[in-house]
């Protein structure tokens, strides 16, 4: 967690004083620095960060990806998924246009990150109570067995936060509105419904 505070706020707080200091004319911290070096060093400098950062960010983006792949398919094995992932990733770089179009998609689905991660911290802690028996999560009998595989409060609370996101003025901090709303909202609906007490005792259950 402190890895993931110090990161964010390190990188906010480079690019808010990029922008303080260039007085919003520059697009970016990098273009800003490049403007401004006054040597080759300092230029050499700044490629490296370029190319480290891009290096980086694409080895976590297939990662991520194959790792995700490998989950839903586990026969194929991390090679084939990474490898697949990677001639899909590199064949859709080569049409940009394509790509332009989809990025609205992928903004809009990205607000459910919000609500999403709201319900996965108020499940996990106040719910659960922080204790997870990670055998029942296999288990399709267990004490983590909803509807169908399903668990409904959650999904419908994905969506109620969908909406709180988008109704929420973006000078308000939309994403700390929605999850405080979202996870809220579920912690509520999931006491009044007694789940809450339910998974205790199915969790004292278990212990025993």
């Amino acid at each position: 967690m402190a890895a993931a505070c110090i990161g964010t706020f390190t990188s906010a707080f480079v690019g808010a004083y990029s922008a303080a200091a260039t007085l919003g004319k520059v697009p970016n911290g990098l273009e800003g620095a490049a403007s401004i070096a006054s040597s080759g060093i300092a230029l050499f400098i700044i490629l490296l960060l370029v190319v480290l950062d891009n290096w980086t960010i694409n080895v976590l983006n297939i990662y991520t990806g194959s790792l995700s792949v490998v989950n839903m398919i586990p026969k194929l094995g991390r090679f084939w998924a990474t490898l697949i992932v990677s001639v899909i990733g590199v064949g859709l770089s080569i049409f940009p246009t394509m790509l332009d179009k989809v990025q609205a998609t992928m903004t809009v689905s990205g607000i459910f990150y919000a609500p999403l991660a709201a319900i996965l911290i108020t499940d996990y802690v106040l719910v659960k109570k922080g204790r997870l028996v990670v055998d029942q999560l296999f288990d399709n009998h267990g004490i983590y067995r909803y509807t169908n595989g399903w668990n409904v409060p959650a999904l419908i609370w994905t969506v109620i936060g969908f909406f709180i996101y988008q109704v929420t003025p973006p000078e308000y901090f939309q994403s700390a509105i929605c999850l405080i709303l979202t996870g809220l909202g579920y912690y509520l609906h999931q006491r009044l419904t007694g789940q809450v007490r339910k998974q205790q005792e199915k969790l004292t259950r278990i212990s025993a």
